[in-house]
């Protein structure tokens, strides 16, 4: 799609509404920080819906593509929902009339990653290939979302097909980490969490395979949860790695955590009633030493060790019991598990508005990189294994014996769950090597629950989590955890943002051509000449440059 056309299909008037206003003159309001805030500041009439969702919007406009002291944009945002301050406004007419909220997420604003549907807005997917592609419904755990009165503001950038951990994609370029925006934010859901981190939302919803939703909660300071396998419906998420994958939810909060899950899940639990801050007494936590033959400590840095040991006695001090695990004939592999892909996601094009009817198709727009050059694409996806085949057969079957493996494990020591730590590193890393969500998935290899905790931070302020695996369908006992650490040894700190007003003015429609004119860029000018999807910091700030230029 050409330039002219870009700008043509993002700035139309169906899309837009004609949305002009001056977040610049946007009333000056507190910087709600949680559910509970949002809904207290509605209820004593300190603010409207429109107000809150509005000085969320700002903040996108602020900090989302700043530019400051020569330093690659945070670029969280991969498009904006155009229809976000009417929907504040509807929501701010009922709460007139009835006198109470209506939902408990009424007004509390959401970003979701760009592989779940949202009607009226595009999914891509992360891939330039996928440019313009629309459902024809919102995805399920969305419209539970909705129901629950929650507004999606924004959709996420994400790694591309969500195949890969470093924020960077086709269609939007390179994420940034909230904390620091030349590292890495995780992924794939690396713009959902780094999105919430700078505070554009409440509640992030990603999905998780290999990690990707525990990894960039771990690296942007947030809490993030891999649900059981089969919780929440994958109905409208675009369907790359269905065997394994879910989607989950990322806070800044425990209690926000347990609400959003609440909202996705129906199943008649209230995930809020475990939330005890004396729930730690009496548990049972193994701290893993090896999965197969994989050692999750080893050559960690000494510094790093040292706050996972004071993690390991601050449990002990709430009253856990601590024991060490080794899982010798754990089964790590996670190579068979893309098996069926291709077929589930030709199904999901053939079904929906999409510029695209296969995954061929996608390597043959030549508009992505992630599976490499046009013909190493297409080689890559015709050599996929079929439903059924013995590869897929051998998917279910590692995810089930590891399953039973482990399950019996715990019950017979009464573990209630596992710990590990989510990298080497501890902290934000490109190594990823380093990561032990897919080189130790106990999680994703028995599809079993696992919540990240935040436990501190490095010499440079970086986020450092540890990972704790439980039960099957045990959400309500690991939330308990994390509520009781967190009340009792962890302290939020946001991360400090850049801002710009540069973009003060502009409609929403602008805003979102310039997403994907930095997509667009960077893919033309960085990722296609490499052959593959890597993109610096310095990389990514030029072709921001460049594409501000492109669309003024």
């Amino acid at each position: 799609m050409e330039k002219h056309q870009l700008k043509s299909y993002l700035l139309s008037p169906l899309l837009t509404l004609f949305f002009f206003t001056s977040l610049a003159q946007a009333n000056q309001i507190d910087e709600y920080k949680s559910i509970n805030e949002i809904h207290n500041a509605i209820i004593t009439h300190q603010s409207t819906c429109h107000e809150i969702i509005k000085s969320y919007l700002a903040r996108v406009y602020k900090y989302n593509l700043s530019l400051a002291n020569n330093k690659p944009p945070l670029n969280a945002i991969s498009q904006i929902n155009v229809d976000l301050l009417n929907q504040a406004n509807n929501l701010d007419k009922s709460y007139t009339k009835n006198n109470k909220l209506s939902g408990s997420l009424f007004c509390v604003p959401v970003v979701v990653k760009d592989n779940i549907d949202v009607l009226g807005m595009e999914t891509a997917s992360g891939s330039y290939a996928l440019l313009g592609s629309r459902p024809l419904n919102d995805a399920v755990l969305v419209d539970q979302l909705k129901k629950e009165g929650a507004i999606i503001i924004a959709k996420a950038g994400m790694d591309e097909l969500a195949m890969g951990a470093s924020g960077i994609s086709s269609l939007d370029g390179r994420i940034g980490n909230a904390y620091d925006v030349t590292m890495n934010p995780g992924g794939s859901s690396g713009g959902t969490a780094a999105a919430i981190a700078a505070n554009f939302a409440i509640i992030g919803i990603g999905t998780d395979n290999s990690g990707s939703v525990r990894l960039p909660a771990a690296f942007n300071g947030l809490y993030g949860l891999r649900p059981t396998q089969g919780l929440i419906s994958k109905n409208g998420v675009f369907p790359m790695g269905n065997i394994d994958g879910t989607p989950g939810p990322m806070t800044k909060t425990v209690t926000d955590l347990a609400i959003s899950l609440n909202a996705i899940t129906k199943n008649g639990i209230d995930y809020t009633k475990y939330l005890n801050s004396g729930a730690l007494s009496g548990k049972v936590i193994a701290v893993l030493n090896t999965a197969g033959n994989y050692d999750v400590w080893k050559h960690m840095p000494q510094n790093i060790k040292n706050i996972y040991t004071e993690a390991t006695q601050n449990l002990i001090k709430s009253g856990a019991k601590i024991k060490y695990l080794s899982l010798p004939k754990f089964d790590n592999n996670r190579s068979p598990h893309m098996a069926g892909t291709a077929e589930d996601v030709n199904d999901y094009l053939q079904h929906n508005l999409t510029t695209r009817s296969s995954m061929q198709d996608m390597c043959r727009s030549d508009n992505m990189r992630v599976i490499g050059s046009k013909l190493e694409c297409l080689k890559d996806v015709n050599s996929i294994p079929k439903k059924g085949s013995a590869k897929y057969k051998e998917a279910l079957a590692i995810i089930s014996y590891n399953l039973q493996y482990v399950t019996k494990i715990m019950k017979k020591d009464h573990i209630d769950g596992i710990l590990l730590p989510i990298s080497k590193s501890g902290s934000s890393t490109y190594a990823l090597t380093q990561v032990n969500t897919w080189q130790a998935p106990v999680s994703s290899n028995t599809g079993l629950p696992s919540i990240v905790i935040q436990i501190g931070h490095n010499k440079d302020n970086m986020p450092i989590a540890m990972e704790i695996v439980g039960n099957k369908l045990a959400e309500g006992k690991l939330l308990s955890m994390a509520y009781d650490y967190e009340q009792h040894y962890t302290a939020y700190v946001p991360p400090t943002l850049t801002s710009s007003s540069e973009f003060d003015d502009w409609p929403i429609a602008k805003l979102n051509n310039l997403f994907r004119q930095i997509g667009k860029d960077t893919y033309q000018l960085v990722i296609k000449p490499k052959n593959k999807n890597e993109v610096t910091p310095q990389q990514s700030y030029t072709a921001t440059v460049q594409a501000i230029k492109d669309v003024k």
